[in-house]
């Protein structure tokens, strides 16, 4: 499996305020899985982009130090296997491995469009002969097409792997806001200023929870941040809910890649932020998904009802989210 190690390469500890960790001098450290988000948000890339130019940090993926676009690419983006380079040399002629043995093993893509440029293409053989052989034995996954690409000019056809086909593994981010004091009261979504019992977020496709982050103005907030889902074609019941029970807190954030924490396309999401005590004021909740299917649905449902907090289950009874 890939891994995220970064090195620090001079003589000084180097502070990553967005991450919140301080990288002794001359010392290698591995990016837990569980902290691929948090690294990928743009403010510390934004942060290392610089360090990793100078050549002051150094990113591996734990079989060979990256390119600075390489490490910049790899630590953007969260998937563990994303942006990892395949290098096969010396096997352009069938005589290689032999035309009567098949060549097996996997090749993993990119996971997001935005590299596709840099390095979601895998050429497999400029000739004729050899890519008609090869077609033949390449048996794509989901979401991952074969593509024959000819050039206009010298006539060359290249095989290739298109893994853009699929929504499959891409990541989306649904954010929901409340402005002043909030408690007992239901957030609204990003892109509207109504509360979202009314205007809840419809999921494309079916998708996993992988992280949610809260934030807020106070430094002794104590919310309850009770979450309520609709299963696709139910109108104003809450069908599952989940909790997230915080602290004296300002900011939080939770994440992890294997959470039991699903939708399905057509399901409707909506946030209540419950009075735990101290208040919280400018809320700003934001929620990691995977897309576990490909977008090829059509999604419709009419929305007439509202939901309400007296329809959640007794609080004890709500399981806490991400433990």
């Amino acid at each position: 499996m890939a891994i995220k190690q970064v090195e620090n390469t001079t003589a000084n500890p180097i502070i990553l305020k967005y991450v919140g960790i301080t990288l002794p001098a001359n010392t290698t450290v591995l990016i837990e899985p569980v902290d691929y988000f948090l690294w990928a948000k743009l403010d510390n890339v934004a942060e290392v982009t610089s360090l990793i130019n100078s050549g002051d940090l150094v990113i591996s993926d734990g079989t060979q130090d990256l390119t600075p676009t390489e490490g910049i690419n790899y630590i953007g983006h969260p998937n563990d296997t994303a942006d990892i380079r395949l290098t096969i040399e010396g096997v352009d002629t069938l005589g290689d491995f032999g035309a009567e043995n098949d060549l097996t093993g996997t090749i993993t893509l990119p996971a997001t469009i935005a590299t596709k440029a840099a390095g979601s293409v895998v050429r497999v053989s400029k000739d004729d002969a050899k890519y008609r052989f090869l077609e033949d034995k390449i048996l794509p996954g989901p979401g991952i097409n074969i593509v024959k690409e000819t050039d206009g000019v010298t006539g060359e056809e290249t095989l290739k792997l298109d893994s853009t086909s699929s929504f499959e593994g891409k990541g989306f981010q649904t954010t929901f806001l409340g402005n002043g004091t909030v408690k007992n009261t239901w957030l609204e979504n990003e892109d509207s200023d109504i509360e979202s019992n009314q205007t809840p977020d419809i999921f494309k496709f079916n998708a996993r929870l992988v992280g949610i982050d809260f934030t807020n103005q106070n430094n002794n907030a104590d919310p309850i941040i009770l979450i309520a889902i609709s299963n696709a074609g139910n109108d104003t019941s809450i069908d599952r809910s989940y909790k997230w029970t915080l602290t004296d807190i300002r900011v939080a954030s939770k994440s992890h890649k294997s959470l039991d924490f699903t939708v399905n396309a057509g399901d409707k999401m909506a946030i209540y932020v419950q009075d735990g005590g101290g208040d919280s004021n400018d809320v700003v909740i934001s929620m990691d998904f995977i897309a576990t299917d490909a977008a090829d649905q059509e999604i419709t449902e009419n929305y007439s009802g509202n939901f309400s907090s007296g329809d959640f289950p007794a609080l004890g009874s709500i399981p806490e989210i991400l433990e």
